[in-house]
C-alpha cells in the first residue's frame, strides 16, 4: 500500500480539527438551550451500555502532558517495554503468556472511555464533565488484575484517556475520578495464563507462583485505598477467578496440586474482599470460571463467610501483634517443596480449610466447622516466628 504523503496527513489533521470544532459548537448549544433534565435524557441514550465494558490493555496507552483543573501540569507515561503493547499488562506470568481476552484490540460494540463522545476536545469541558459522571456511575466495567490496571483506571482523571497531538497543546482535566462514581465492577483475576504455561511454572520454584499471587493481591488492594471507601449506594463487585486447570481426563499433574493452587488464589483475594464487604459495605460475589472443567462458572461466594465481628478481631489481633498481613503467610506450598519458612506445607491443607475457611476439602462450607484461633487464623505462619513456636502451634492445632 502507498504511504501517506505530507498532504494526506495535513488533510486528515484538518478534518479532525473541523470535526472537533463542530462537535464543540453543538455541545455548547445543548448546554445553553437544554435544561439539565433533558441533557440527562440525551446522556442516558448515548452513554449507557447494556453489557460490561471491557477495559483491556488498549486502554492503557502512552500519554502526554495535560493541565489539571487547578492549572498544574501533570504527566503520566505508561510506555510498554520494547514497544510491545501485547505485553504491557503482564504481571509475573512470563513473556510467553500473551493476554488474549481484554486484549490490545478494543471492542467495537460499546462506548469505551477513550471514545470521542467523552473527549473534552470534542465535547467541551462542561459536557464532558456531566456526561462522564453519568457514564461511570451507570455502566459496569470489567477489569483484569494485571499491572496496576485497577488503580490506573479508577484513580486517574479521564482526561488522561485522550492523548494530544503536538499541535494541540494541553487540555484541561475532566475534573472527576471514576472511583467516585463507579458502582458496578467486574474484576477478572488472571490466573489462566499461568496454567497455560504450566510446564514453565509447575516444575519451577514455588517463588514463581508466589510472585503471581502477590501481584493479584496488590492489584486488588487498589480497591481498598482511601477514596474507594466513600459510600456509594449499592456498590456491586463481581470477582471472577479465571483459570485453565488441566481438564479432568488428561490432567498431567496431581489433582491435589490443582486444588492447592485454587486455595492459594482464594487467599490472594481474601483480604481485599473482606475489606470491601465489611469495611465498605460493598456487595461481593465470587465466581470460578474454567472453560476446560465447568460448563458454567461456579459460585464461591459462600466461602467468604467470615463475620464482621471476626473480621474486626482479626484486624485488631494483627495490629496488636505488629503483624503486617501478607498472603505469603497463608499460602500452601506444593508437596515437592517439603518444609517451607512462610505459609504451610501441603500436608496441612485440610487443617487450613477447616480452621481458616470453615469448609470441607471439597470447598463446601461445613456447619460443624468454624473459623477459630489456630496457626491458620488469624496470624498465619511467617519466617519471623521461631521453629519451636511453629511446632507448638501445629501440635496444638492437630490435637484440637
Amino acid at each position: 500500500m502507498p504511504e501517506n504523503t505530507p498532504n494526506d496527513s495535513e488533510s486528515e489533521a484538518l478534518l479532525i480539527r473541523n470535526a472537533k470544532a463542530e462537535c464543540r459548537q453543538l455541545a455548547t448549544m445543548m448546554l445553553k438551550r437544554l435544561p439539565r433534565e433533558l441533557r440527562e435524557m440525551v446522556y442516558e441514550y448515548i452513554y449507557i451500555e447494556e453489557k460490561p465494558i471491557l477495559i483491556g490493555s488498549n486502554h492503557f496507552i502512552p500519554l502526554t502532558f495535560f493541565s489539571s483543573s487547578e492549572g498544574k501540569d501533570m504527566v503520566r507515561s505508561l510506555e510498554p517495554s520494547g514497544g510491545d503493547l501485547a505485553r504491557a499488562l503482564h504481571t509475573g506470568i512470563g513473556d510467553g503468556a500473551i493476554i488474549f481476552d481484554h486484549s490490545i484490540v478494543p471492542p467495537d460494540d460499546c462506548l469505551l472511555p477513550t471514545d470521542y463522545a467523552l473527549d473534552p476536545s470534542y465535547m467541551g469541558i462542561d459536557i464532558a464533565h456531566e456526561a462522564s459522571k453519568l457514564y461511570y456511575a451507570s455502566n459496569t466495567f470489567s477489569l483484569c488484575t494485571t499491572r496496576n490496571s485497577i488503580q490506573d483506571f479508577l484513580f486517574c482523571d479521564p482526561g488522561l484517556n485522550f492523548p494530544r497531538s503536538d499541535d494541540e497543546g494541553t487540555i484541561r482535566a475532566v475534573g472527576i475520578l471514576p472511583i467516585d462514581y463507579v458502582r458496578n465492577l467486574q474484576i477478572r483475576v488472571k490466573y489462566e495464563h499461568f496454567d497455560i504455561d504450566r510446564h514453565y511454572y509447575l516444575w519451577g520454584p514455588f517463588e514463581r507462583e508466589q510472585d503471581l499471587l502477590m501481584g493479584i493481591f496488590k492489584d486488588l488492594e487498589a480497591l481498598t485505598r482511601p477514596g474507594f471507601s466513600a459510600s456509594l449506594p449499592e456498590r456491586k463487585i463481581e470477582v471472577i477467578i479465571m483459570t485453565a486447570f488441566p481438564p479432568w481426563p488428561i490432567e498431567p499433574v496431581p489433582a491435589a496440586d490443582t486444588h492447592r493452587r485454587l486455595i492459594n488464589i482464594l487467599e490472594a483475594i481474601r483480604n481485599p474482599i473482606y475489606t470491601l464487604q465489611h469495611d465498605q459495605d460493598a456487595r461481593i460475589s465470587v465466581l470460578h470460571h474454567d472453560e476446560g472443567r465447568y460448563i458454567f462458572p461456579r459460585s464461591l461466594t459462600n466461602l467468604f463467610a467470615l463475620t464482621k465481628l471476626d473480621w474486626e478481631y482479626e484486624k485488631r489481633y494483627l495490629e496488636r501483634s505488629k503483624t503486617i498481613y501478607s498472603p505469603l503467610h497463608y499460602l500452601v506450598a506444593p508437596a515437592k517443596e517439603g518444609a517451607v519458612e512462610n505459609g504451610f506445607p501441603q500436608s496441612k491443607l485440610n487443617g487450613l480449610l477447616k480452621r481458616r475457611w470453615a469448609c470441607d476439602p471439597d470447598l463446601r462450607p461445613n456447619p460443624e466447622f468454624e473459623v477459630s484461633r489456630s496457626v491458620y487464623w488469624p496470624r498465619g505462619r511467617s519466617s519471623k516466628q521461631s521453629r519451636q513456636d511453629m511446632r507448638l502451634s501445629f501440635s496444638t492445632d492437630e490435637s484440637s
